[in-house]
């Protein structure tokens, strides 16, 4: 399965998103780290993984994001983006039930007002470094670096 993942700016909190395209079923999403907002266009699938013949173009505001990264040689990093508060709650739930160690974890709920991450909670291990899951965040390109590179991907 061939994808093509670039930036974008969130359509809801203005800073860098994740976009990717899937080739092999021409489907196309958008995902804020940031916010949680989430936009996708493409099939929908049966619970079994199968795709279905339905087409869905779905935009989710974002409410808030749960991100944990996991110890081990690979550390990978899981992130949840909560579209209500229902979902954020239940999220928490679970993030606060989990018993396995975990090297950094950071809840984040959007406040629409101040147009701001608020940290709900946060955990950071000692001697460990929080993973940058913003890569292509304002601190490191800027708007004229975004119009600048031919092709109008983010730096």
């Amino acid at each position: 399965m061939s994808t093509v993942d670039s930036s974008v700016r969130c359509p809801q909190c203005g800073r860098w998103a994740c976009q990717t395209f899937d080739c092999k079923v021409s489907s196309w999403d958008i995902g804020c780290n940031h916010c949680g907002y989430s936009h996708y266009m493409g099939p929908t699938y049966t619970s079994d993984g199968q795709l279905k013949e339905k087409w869905i173009d779905e935009v989710l505001p974002g409410y808030g994001v749960i991100a944990i990264q996991s110890p081990g040689p690979l550390a990978v990093v899981t992130i949840l983006r909560c579209s209500s508060e229902q979902e954020f709650v239940r999220c928490l739930a679970h993030f606060d039930q989990i018993r396995e160690p975990y090297l950094w974890a950071q809840v984040t709920k959007w406040n629409a007002e101040r147009r701001e991450n608020e940290i709900v909670r946060s955990y950071l291990e000692d001697g460990h470094t929080a993973p940058n899951l913003y890569p292509c965040d304002e601190e490191e390109a800027s708007e004229e670096d975004f119009n600048n590179n031919e092709e109008g991907d983010a730096p």
